[in-house]
């Protein structure tokens, strides 16, 4: 019996860089897509392992990308690029009167920045885990094993949801179900098929 739904953040419940953040980056610095995300993926392993800050990560993508542009300016145009997807944030919220509901995301020390506009620690309380604060990222093990034994859940009665195949495998590697995200209606869909 599946008793509590783990989200991702990027992606599934806010926007995430394919959906807009690389755009308007790359827009901003003048350059190509193609050009911007190796660099911005790379160094964003860093950024997600709280190894660099969000400060350090735009100074050094700058700096790899060979482009000349104010660090607190390209801060604003990447966050800003995050917003949440209202209609996913309250079906979570629905949820959560049945099941218990547990952010993990791969984010930043910039995260309760965001999260300032986001709100969703009216939904998950202190059930967040943000990689950078846990100094882990998916998709090692270490993190989701981390989360179950700190909230002592069974992996088994945890339905893990992200828009990465390779964080879904790692939940099924370690005995969660994993729902792979693709839009809220696929989402409904697959949650009324396994609960």
């Amino acid at each position: 019996m599946i008793k509590t739904l783990m989200f991702d953040n990027c992606g599934v419940i806010t926007t995430g860089d394919p959906e807009c953040g690389y755009r308007n980056i790359a827009e901003f610095l003048g350059i190509s897509e193609d050009k911007l995300i190796p660099v911005w993926e790379n160094l964003g392993t860093d950024l997600d392992e709280g190894l660099i800050t969000t400060e350090d990560f735009h100074i050094k993508a700058l700096m790899a990308l060979g482009v000349s542009k104010d660090v607190a300016e390209l801060r604003k145009v990447h966050l800003r690029s995050y917003y949440v997807k209202e209609d996913v944030k309250d079906l979570v919220e629905l949820l959560k009167h049945s099941y218990g509901v547990v952010l993990l995301t791969n984010f930043g020390d910039a995260f309760d920045e965001c999260n300032q506009n986001w709100k969703l620690d009216k939904i998950f309380g202190d059930k967040i885990f943000v990689s950078a604060k846990l100094k882990m990222r998916k998709p090692n093990e270490d993190i989701y094993k981390y989360i179950l034994e700190k909230l002592s859940l069974n992996a088994n009665e945890t339905v893990f949801i992200d828009d990465n195949i390779e964080n879904i495998q790692t939940s099924r590697n370690i005995g969660m179900s994993g729902i792979l995200f693709e839009s809220l209606d696929q989402l409904k869909k697959d949650l009324r098929e396994l609960l």
